[in-house]
């Protein structure tokens, strides 16, 4: 996903589940670890607004 910053443009993304999990980790958002609608990699890609808006905070 590409999200503004307030100089830029920045994608994040995580194909794969240790990406996810890394990523989630250091965004200091580990508690999406055992969110059940982030679980797997489809859940993941159908939740493209939700995880924008929690990511962005």
């Amino acid at each position: 996903m590409i999200y503004e910053t307030h100089e830029s443009k920045l994608t994040l993304g995580a194909n794969e589940d240790r990406q996810y999990q890394r990523l989630c980790s250091a965004l200091g958002l580990a508690h999406l670890l055992t969110d059940a609608r982030f679980a797997e990699t489809e859940e993941r890609a159908s939740q493209k607004e939700l995880a924008a808006s929690v990511v962005s905070g």
